[in-house]
């Protein structure tokens, strides 16, 4: 009896890693600035917080051996953290690198919680645990996909105001929705083959791929399909493989050429382009080619942790303007290794890319020494976290799908272990050898012991204090407009403070509610919010382009002149700042500047209205 409490009590503290995940994945938050991204870090600040007791605890119990794959787990991820601290405090705006940028959160704090995701899992997994996190994908890809489908038939309970395609999940966005729904989807439909499902699970799987096949297709976006072919297509690859190298080598070469097809179609190249090409994928080159310039100026310490933003303008091709207009910008490489060397640097790309090659060569060593009882869950694992993978070489690192990459990685690390070496067991203080454990994590710290409560608690407290705080502004930039719109202006501006106020306030949102405040007849006071934001963030072009109309409307032309120039500096390419630059000397009656700034218009935007202007009226 005493045995058969003591395994409940443990798969109860399985039950909670498996439930925050899963309440990560469903949540959002209608009443926010950002509904997804800050809702979602939120949560998983929390979930850490709550493993992190168990995890260094189990740490301190059970010894690391120098030279094992457990030490050499830690110290993969010890380098990521250090480069990213060092990338962090190289970063012009510490609150920004810190909670990372405006509705993107891939800041600091995200990695940070991915890092605490991965060695927990790392250290804890076994195969029984790794197939309820498989089976709670079944049921996530159900709910998805069911969400996703009301969606596109216009039933959704939420009325977002949405730009995209209606089918964006709890995720935000179709590209981001589909890849999840295609990740879940892939999961279900070969745990049916690999897992011994009962019926009822098999008819949840099948319901749920059927469902999410549809949503996929609805949302418009290739991604998801991609990554289903992906996974699909390598799993059949890697189980021929185990049963004949020859054969498996050359469908594994086969996936690998279709694959590089897949992305040059994607980029408008070669056979797959009338199938595979959007023109939203296609201007991944033009980001892509900006984050490798960052890097080339920025090589020790990028351009700081989520700030591709900030200085996409002043690297971008003269094309890109072009083509897409002068204001239309980007917050994000859209490849997430790029994004890593761009904004963190040298050795925050090499750790991370460190990191993912440990990952998949734990995976491969996985699949290639595990028992044949345990061969198709090895391969799934591994071939999904691939193909999870593999969009954010075209994609953005949405934390509700980093989660999940980080996930599968841990899962690999962790039975890899297994597989490869003697673990153990810590139940109420005994350490016990068992390899074979089916209800137990492995290296699991009873929850009935007070170290690892005290040591989450501890951690707790100032988690909990952040999570208030990111909420409680995201709260109240969210309805500042209704305030400004029902005509409380006392209220705008009294909320203004509170946000100004907040620590841990994104810099963006001042300047939103700053506006709000102008609009609501607070106008020195709104302009002097923005003048204190420039001269944090001197580079960000909102605040300098506010500033500039704000002295045209005070006939200060000098000054508006200094500040045309500077986002000249920041943006050489946008023809319509230049031409706005000559009206003021022509203005200020400075011919030679006029003549100047005309020639570069005419160099840099030949076929556009601006060098039509140019040549009219700068004269």
């Amino acid at each position: 009896m005493k045995k058969k409490t003591k395994v409940n009590k443990a798969s109860s503290g399985s039950a909670i890693l498996i439930f925050g995940l899963s309440l990560v994945t469903i949540y959002f938050k209608q009443n926010s600035a950002d509904p997804f991204n800050t809702p979602k870090l939120s949560l998983i600040l929390i979930l850490c917080g709550l493993l992190i007791g168990p995890l260094i605890y189990s740490y301190y119990k059970l010894n690391v051996k120098k030279n094992s794959l457990e030490f050499i787990t830690i110290l993969f991820s010890t380098i990521f953290i250090i480069s990213l601290t060092y990338a962090l405090f190289n970063t012009d705006v510490l609150i920004r690198g810190f909670i990372g940028d405006t509705q993107r959160r891939n800041g600091f704090l995200h990695y940070l919680t991915m890092m605490v995701i991965f060695l927990f899992l790392a250290r804890n997994i076994n195969f029984e645990f790794a197939k309820k996190i498989i089976k709670t994908c079944i049921w996530l890809c159900l709910i998805l996909g069911f969400y996703g489908l009301l969606q596109i038939s216009g039933r959704d309970f939420v009325d977002w105001v949405n730009p995209y395609n209606s089918m964006i999940s709890t995720m935000g966005n179709p590209n981001f929705a589909s890849s999840m729904l295609a990740f879940f989807l892939s999961i279900a439909v070969i745990s049916i083959y690999v897992l011994n499902l009962s019926l009822f699970y098999k008819f949840i799987a099948l319901l749920s791929s059927a469902i999410s096949v549809i949503a996929i297709i609805k949302s418009g976006s290739r991604q998801g399909l991609i990554v289903i072919a992906i996974v699909i297509s390598l799993f059949i690859s890697i189980s021929i493989m185990t049963k004949s190298k020859k054969y498996g080598i050359l469908a594994i070469g086969i996936n690998i050429i279709l694959f590089i097809f897949g992305i040059l179609g994607m980029l408008q190249i070669g056979p797959l382009q009338g199938f595979l090409y959007k023109d939203s994928v296609s201007v991944r080159g033009y980001y892509w080619r900006a984050g490798i310039e960052m890097f080339r100026h920025n090589v020790l310490t990028g351009v700081g942790l989520d700030s591709y933003l900030t200085y996409f303008s002043q690297y971008r091709e003269s094309g890109y303007p072009k083509n897409y207009g002068f204001e239309i910008s980007s917050s994000n490489a859209h490849n997430t290794v790029i994004q890593m060397f761009s904004t963190g640097g040298i050795f925050v790309g090499l750790s991370y890319l460190a990191l993912l090659t440990y990952v998949l060569f734990c995976g491969f060593r996985l699949v290639h020494k595990v028992d044949k009882q345990y061969k198709g869950i090895s391969t799934l694992l591994v071939t999904a976290w691939i193909g999870l993978e593999s969009q954010s070489i075209i994609s953005i690192d949405f934390i509700g799908l980093s989660l999940w990459t980080w996930v599968f990685a841990g899962m690999i690390v962790g039975l890899y272990g297994v597989v490869d070496s003697e673990r153990k067991l810590i139940i109420n203080e005994r350490v016990i050898d068992n390899l074979n454990s089916k209800k137990l994590p492995l290296n699991y710290v009873s929850t009935n012991y007070i170290f690892p409560r005290i040591i989450s608690g501890i951690f707790l407290v100032p988690i909990v204090l952040v999570v208030v705080l990111l909420n409680r502004v995201e709260e109240q930039t969210f309805i500042s407009p209704a305030l400004l719109n029902s005509n409380q202006k006392d209220l705008v501006a009294s909320n203004s403070e509170k946000i100004i106020n907040n620590p841990l306030a994104d810099p963006y949102y001042k300047f939103k509610v700053a506006l709000n405040v102008i609009d609501a007849g607070y106008f020195e006071k709104g302009v002097g919010i923005i003048r204190k934001l420039s001269e944090e963030d001197p580079r960000q072009l909102d605040y300098l382009k506010l500033l500039v109309r704000v002295e045209m409307t005070r006939n200060n032309l000098n000054k508006a002149a200094m500040l045309r120039e500077s986002i000249a500096k920041l943006d050489p390419w946008n023809a319509q700042n230049y031409f706005e630059l000559a009206l003021i000397y022509k203005s200020l009656g400075n011919d030679m500047q006029v003549q100047k700034i005309r020639d570069i218009i005419l160099k840099i935007n030949t076929s556009t209205a601006y060098s039509n202007q140019a040549k009219l009226e700068l004269n």
